[in-house]
């Protein structure tokens, strides 16, 4: 719902959303081999290592080395022979239709917002609310049995293993509620402008986790020769066991800007703008990871001073065009962190009309952000991932949450660009940029394990007795160091299509999506950008070696590619194109 009266604006908009679930089965995906040979109804195999031979009796009646043997169907007692039968050919269950690649989802939404413009004065309220559900699965629950030799339900001479899945597919279920508020307002104030904007945020999430039953009961039960891991599971020693995580947070922030012109200068207007700000953010959270409970709390204040000032020093009209001096600082005072301060200075130079050059630095400290550092932690069973250590896919419980002892990051930016527009009569823009990024302590989502990530973060892998990967916890870490030159040239060209509308008169004012030129015509943007990337090296530890990914070299961080997932973006000295063309679809009113 929509209402536009002079210079107000009201906005009412409900949105209702369902995607369902999309299974491996959906897509065709092809399951890699696990380590363990699971089956609904089970697989037999050599208790020492998986590819022993299981028992030298079995191997006789077969006429082969038998190094894994399906369990029957419907035989809760089965004899040699009946192993032998099908010996080195095991059982497959077909996981695909229990796992899903894209969770099933469920939101709902409102969002209202008032506008009000009284002159040069404007005040809008915002409000939104947002409720979504979400249901994903992870596979079937998968335990590896320990049959002794002296058992009542064993055939074989030595000791085996046996390994099942049990019960249904492992179900996560996800439930979101975020309420947001908000409101900005401008005025005049003399010859300054004066803006004030606040925001409040309250977010309450729910996350239940089902996880596999505990095995030790039902292998006591085994070993003792009370229960045949053969035939049906006792419901009592097979019960599904549950992880839950819960969390509320609240954020507030109010920000005050006044900006206009300090003085007059003879190549023109000095012009500055200070901010001050003050937020808070608070966090609650408790989570239970096998029957283990945990509880968080988190509070952080944040107050914060900046400023920019723009110093003209040369006019339009010296022998070398205009030159420009931007300065800007920020400190911000954080309760749990200390005093962090940026600062940074430009030089801006237009020779001619057509064609400008910039020159920038930067020097910024990087706090974590609250729920980088509070997040409650998060398990997911079953989560299959890739060992490049051992070349295994293997199944993981895998951690997620936050990490409080996250140091503050710093940042070192040197930049240098240019544009140039080569036609009067065209929209046509030309832009390059060389920029040079040094960035230590930089905050990261865990990399891929491979054997570098390992040796650099012991601490976040743990492996079983036979070296086999059972937990990863990719909660953030800190990377010594993170350094990166490249060369980003882009070709923008916008325009209008058609000739101009009657209704819209020269001067009349745009659309506010930007749909329509001034003068009425439809819009359209097209763009081509290219990415080269001279250097890029990162530490994760000192004493470690340097990865230089331009020669082949990996140790990947999602936050240096912001939006992608961890290591999985080619990083190539050739770099990477990019292209897009827009044209608005809006309607006219």
């Amino acid at each position: 719902m929509l209402r536009l009266k002079g210079g107000n604006r009201d906005s009412l908009v409900f949105r209702s959303e369902r995607v369902d679930p999309l299974f491996e089965g959906d897509r065709d995906i092809v399951s890699e081999p696990l380590t363990a040979p699971y089956d609904s109804r089970g697989n037999i195999f050599a208790s020492t290592i998986l590819g022993a031979e299981i028992d030298p009796a079995l191997s006789a009646l077969a006429g082969q080395r038998v190094i894994v043997a399906p369990v029957p169907a419907g035989n809760a007692a089965p004899t040699l022979g009946a192993l032998a039968a099908n010996g080195n050919r095991p059982n497959f269950t077909d996981v695909r239709d229990f796992r899903t690649l894209a969770a099933g989802k469920r939101i709902f939404s409102v969002n209202g917002n008032i506008a009000r413009q009284w002159g040069k004065t404007a005040l809008s309220l915002n409000a939104r609310a947002e409720w979504a559900n979400t249901d994903s699965q992870s596979g079937l629950a998968g335990v590896s049995l320990t049959l002794p030799a002296g058992s009542p339900f064993s055939p074989f001479t030595r000791d085996v293993r046996i390994a099942r899945y049990v019960g249904d597919a492992l179900r996560q279920q996800g439930h979101n509620a975020n309420l947001e508020l908000g409101g900005d307002f401008t005025t005049p104030i003399g010859g300054w402008n004066l803006r004030l904007a606040g925001n409040w945020q309250h977010l309450a999430a729910r996350t239940d986790s089902q996880a596999a039953f505990d095995p030790a009961p039902l292998q006591a039960a085994i070993s003792a020769g009370t229960v045949d891991p053969f035939g049906a599971l006792p419901a009592g020693l097979t019960l599904t066991r549950y992880n839950f995580s819960r969390s509320r947070s609240d954020n507030a922030s109010l920000r005050a800007t006044l900006s206009g012109r300090v003085l007059e200068l003879p190549a023109g207007a000095m012009r500055a703008a200070v901010t001050a700000a003050v937020r808070t953010d608070r966090l609650d959270g408790r989570w239970e990871f096998l029957s283990v409970p945990n509880a968080t709390g988190f509070t952080r204040n944040e107050a914060a001073l900046s400023g920019n000032l723009q110093v003209p020093l040369l006019s339009d009209k010296s022998p070398i065009g205009d030159l420009e001096l931007d300065l800007n600082g920020a400190i911000r005072r954080l309760n749990r962190i200390g005093t962090v301060e940026d600062f940074g200075a430009g030089l801006a130079w237009q020779p001619a009309g057509s064609l400008n050059f910039r020159g920038a630095f930067d020097m910024q400290r990087l706090a974590p952000s609250a729920q980088t550092l509070s997040d409650p932690q998060i398990v997911y069973e079953n989560y299959r991932i890739f060992d490049f250590v051992t070349g295994q896919t293997v199944q993981v419980r895998y951690i997620t949450g936050g990490n409080p002892d996250l140091p503050v990051a710093r940042r070192r930016i040197w930049s240098v660009g240019g544009t140039y527009l080569p036609f009067d009569s065209a929209n046509l823009i030309l832009t390059a940029e060389y920029s040079s990024r040094r960035t230590t302590s930089l905050q990261s989502t865990l990399p891929p394990v491979n054997a570098q990530v390992q040796t650099a973060f012991p601490d976040r892998f743990v492996r079983d007795a036979n070296g086999v990967l059972t937990i990863v916890d990719s909660r953030p870490v800190a990377f010594a160091y993170d350094n990166s030159d490249q060369l980003h040239a882009r070709i923008d060209f916008h325009g209008s299509l058609g000739k101009p509308g009657p209704e819209r008169a020269a001067g009349s004012r745009s659309d506010s999506d930007g749909a329509f030129s001034f003068d009425g015509r439809p819009r359209f943007n097209f763009s081509i950008e290219h990415n080269w990337i001279l250097r890029s090296v990162r530490r994760a530890q000192l004493g470690l070696p340097e990865i230089d990914l331009l020669a082949g070299e990996r140790l990947d961080m999602a936050e240096a590619w912001p939006g992608t997932p961890s290591g999985f973006r080619p990083i190539s000295p050739a770099g990477a194109w990019g292209c897009s063309f827009t044209v608005p679809g809006a309607a006219k009113r």
